[in-house]
């Protein structure tokens, strides 16, 4: 365990300085919502958000960095089972994450974790009666998962995220979801 840390301090302090600094990126994210939320196991609910990291990286290996989203598109599904037209809206959502990886030429692979947590808004119609229950609530949790970045340029760059949420609402249900976002950024 010894020879691992050492390594990796190793590692840390001989990275490339230019890795060292404030970055931005934003682009596209794709949200998969597991239906649990409304007792649709089966339900396949996916929504869309713009998003955008801010962070900054210590050196080539170690960095944080703050993600925040806005829903742009709502996730629908007809659950057959309860007769109901369902939609969730991801009004909004943010993550504080630490982040480790291994850089490679113009590539960096890594992984982050960190505190997670966001505002939604449910809309379930019966389709029978049309009758509508709308709910909003706030989740928290956990979220954890891949990142890829390619250097396009010296200072920008392709990134690619790969994010499994552990939430729960304010009510106590679980709230689980895993999203894939793709940005363009650019270092400073």
């Amino acid at each position: 365990m010894k020879s691992i840390i050492c390594l990796a301090a190793f590692a840390a302090m001989s990275a490339p300085a230019m890795a060292d600094g404030l970055y931005f990126s934003a682009g596209g994210q794709a949200i998969d919502i597991d239906g649990e939320i409304l007792l649709n196991p089966e339900g396949d609910y996916q929504a869309g958000a713009i998003t955008g990291i801010a962070g900054y990286d210590f050196n080539a290996i170690f960095g944080a960095e703050l993600e925040v989203s806005l829903g742009v598109v709502d996730a629908e599904e007809t659950d057959d089972f309860f007769g109901t037209e369902d939609t969730i809206s991801v009004e909004s959502f943010a993550g504080v994450y630490a982040k480790a990886g291994i850089p490679l030429d113009r590539l960096w692979i890594g992984a982050r974790a960190g505190a997670v947590g966001g505002e939604f808004e449910l809309e379930v119609r019966d389709q029978f009666s049309g009758d509508v229950e709308y709910a909003e609530g706030s989740v928290d949790g956990v979220g954890y998962g891949g990142v890829i970045t390619l250097d396009l340029r010296d200072n920008i760059f392709l990134r690619g995220d790969y994010t499994i949420y552990d939430l729960e609402t304010e009510g106590g249900l679980d709230f689980d979801a895993e999203s894939i976002s793709v940005t363009v950024g650019m270092r400073f």
